[in-house]
C-alpha cells in the first residue's frame, strides 16, 4: 500500500492529546515457543547482515515497529 501527503500543516497540539486514554495499560509480548524460537533463528541466518540487524532491534523493542525505509 503507498499513501501520498497531499497537505500539511503545523500548528499546536494540547498536551491533553499526547495522553494516555485512562483504562489503557501496557502488555508484553508472550514467549515464543521453543520450536518457533528454532524457526526464527533459522530463518535468521540467511539474512542479509542489514536485514538481520534491523529484525534483532525490532524484537528488542517488543517487535510492531517496521524497520527503516519500509
Amino acid at each position: 500500500m503507498t499513501m501520498e501527503l497531499v497537505r500539511a500543516q503545523r500548528q499546536k497540539v494540547p498536551a491533553s492529546m499526547l495522553e494516555i486514554p485512562a483504562g489503557y495499560a501496557k502488555t508484553s509480548v508472550p514467549q515464543a515457543s521453543p520450536e518457533m524460537q528454532r524457526k526464527l533463528e533459522e530463518a535468521m541466518k540467511d539474512l542479509p547482515p542489514e536485514q538481520r540487524k534491523q529484525l534483532e532491534e525490532m524484537m528488542r523493542r517488543g517487535g510492531g515497529d517496521q524497520p527503516p525505509g519500509k
